[in-house]
């Protein structure tokens, strides 16, 4: 699907008037972004660092790293898949009681599945910032400003999907269900901002000090 387009024809359909693929979309690309770069920076860092032991632990990194960029790109179809449903859902006929019943019903279903995707990509995107948060002090200076941008895409891919399970939790009407994930949505948010910011100011740092 969208993870096998180009980069051209995915910003064609992105800019396009479909409704997919939107936001949440591009939140998970920003999510694999921020992690392939956290892969580059620990690919170049072991060619340098003489450190057995770092290096090591830099490749145990690496591995999670590059699978948690692949998982970000199935996200981006799983979150395009699950406002399609959403759409085909509100599409279904309501002429009759039964129906209009069934319709709400199967709309709240795939609204709940619309808010727990970009949910995930809030999990994934917290994992890239603990394994960033990681490797910054010890990759060399020529790569520390690739850290940063991966932070910063980070905080991008997070935003995103939280704005994305908060415009679905809007529309369900289960209040447990809108009430938990609201919950975790809000956890994990906070978490990895504190992350992010730290992992800014670090880079930030480092930065000017390599004038």
């Amino acid at each position: 699907m969208f993870k096998d387009l180009t980069i051209q024809q995915f910003m064609e359909q992105l800019s396009s008037d479909a409704a997919t693929p939107g936001g949440g979309t591009a939140a998970a690309l920003s999510g694999s972004m921020s992690a392939s770069l956290v892969s580059m920076v620990i690919r170049i860092s072991t060619r340098k660092i003489k450190e057995e032991a770092i290096v090591d632990e830099f490749n145990e990194i690496l591995k999670n790293t590059d699978n948690l960029s692949r998982e970000f790109l199935l996200l981006m179809d799983r979150d395009a898949e699950a406002f399609d449903r959403v759409m085909e859902a509100f599409k279904l006929p309501k002429k009759t009681a039964e129906q209009k019943e069934e319709r709400k019903a199967k709309i709240q279903i795939a609204l709940k599945d619309a808010a727990l995707t970009p949910l995930k990509t809030m999990e994934e995107v917290s994992k890239v910032c603990n394994y960033a948060k990681e490797v910054m002090n010890y990759v060399p200076g020529s790569v520390i400003s690739d850290i940063g941008v991966s932070a910063l895409l980070a905080e991008s891919a997070l935003n995103g999907a939280y704005y994305n399970v908060l415009i679905n939790l809007k529309y369900i009407k289960d209040e447990e269900f809108n009430s938990d994930l609201r919950k975790k949505a809000e956890s994990i948010i906070n978490e990895a901002k504190k992350l992010i910011n730290e992992i800014k100011e670090t880079i930030g740092n480092k930065m000017e000090g390599e004038k």
